[in-house]
């Protein structure tokens, strides 16, 4: 009688005995019954895509002045809240609004307001002097033709 290691009932019944009936196979027999990894296929390089250009200067209507208008629906536009520009630029909301809203009486000294404007447009992706200019340019007129500061 020829006892085999492959034929020979102890050695199947003592692979199989080494787990219980029903409870998950072990890492090695695992390996065992997977099947041979096949060959390693490499990623290939994707470039990444082009950063996104910023969106073109709007034209302003009848090439007009930069108004607390057209900064709002610029910022609108964009998708930018008040809260959000306010939270980007660390300008009170309180002084956004009255920019957009164009009450220069409750907007601050004009060298402040300088830097909020450049602050402002700067985060809106604008040419800063030009904001600044055209609407203090529009603060001076409003002041100078009698509405209080």
């Amino acid at each position: 009688p020829s006892t085999s290691a492959a034929t020979s009932p102890s050695r199947s019944a003592s692979h199989s005995s080494s787990r219980p009936a029903g409870a998950a196979p072990s890492a090695a027999e695992r390996a065992e019954a997977a099947p041979a990894p096949g060959p390693i296929l490499l990623q290939r390089e994707v470039p990444a895509p082009a950063p996104a250009s910023p969106p073109a200067e709007p034209v302003l209507p009848d090439g007009g002045p930069w108004t607390g208008e057209v900064l709002r629906r610029i910022r609108e536009a964009r998708g930018i809240t008040v809260r959000q520009i306010a939270d980007r630029t660390k300008v009170t909301r309180h002084h956004i609004e009255n920019i957009e809203e164009e009450k220069f009486g409750a907007l601050p000294a004009p060298v402040y307001l300088r830097g909020i404007l450049l602050s402002i447009a700067r985060e809106l992706r604008l040419d800063g002097q030009k904001v600044a200019r055209s609407y203090l340019d529009r603060a001076s007129e409003a002041e100078a033709a009698g509405k209080p500061r």
